[in-house]
């Protein structure tokens, strides 16, 4: 493998060591004996959040940050229950402004997961030049019983213009 400063390093196959070929130096600390490395990346373990936690600090609409897998799934459990959305549950995807809205609808054509993962669908995510592992800021309004995704370009957008009008100009 090469690095980016140029160096090249390789695996120890028995010790799991990465050795750097240019002078000999061994990181065995690094990778852990008999580990391989894989295409798929681990599933973090997730810490779970309380249904008070999930409601915002002073009454505002909760959010969280999740990632978009490969399908276009995004999961966040805490603002499902908040939302009382269920798995199957049938939801409308809508473009708004540059964020992209789920609501609950009876006569949608698409559904959260089993899993209550809400999917996005591929139309959406070109639009939104959304990819495998890209972040995004979900917010619940369980008022409106509505899901608005946010994407890091829409967040910068938003605080660019807070800092303009802040600062006058887009920089601190």
């Amino acid at each position: 493998m090469k690095r980016d400063d140029g160096a090249l390093w390789e695996v120890d196959e028995k010790s799991g060591a990465i050795e750097d070929a240019s002078d000999g130096q061994f990181a065995s600390s690094v990778v852990p004996a008999g580990r391989r490395f894989a295409a798929k990346q681990e599933q973090r373990r997730r810490v779970p959040v309380s249904d008070e936690q999930a409601a915002g600090r002073d009454g505002s609409a909760p959010y969280r940050i999740a990632a978009v897998d490969h399908r276009g799934r995004v999961a966040e459990s805490s603002l499902m229950r908040l939302l009382g959305w269920e798995p199957g549950a049938r939801v409308e995807v809508a473009m708004r402004s540059g964020v992209v809205l789920v609501r609950r609808s009876s006569s949608a054509a698409f559904r959260l997961t089993r899993r209550g993962h809400v999917q996005l669908p591929l139309a959406v995510r070109r639009w939104c030049d959304l990819g495998a592992g890209d972040r995004v800021l979900l917010a619940a309004a369980p008022d409106a019983d509505v899901l608005v995704v946010h994407t890091m370009a829409a967040l910068d957008d938003m605080v660019r213009a807070f800092h303009t009008r802040l600062f006058g100009s887009d920089q601190p």
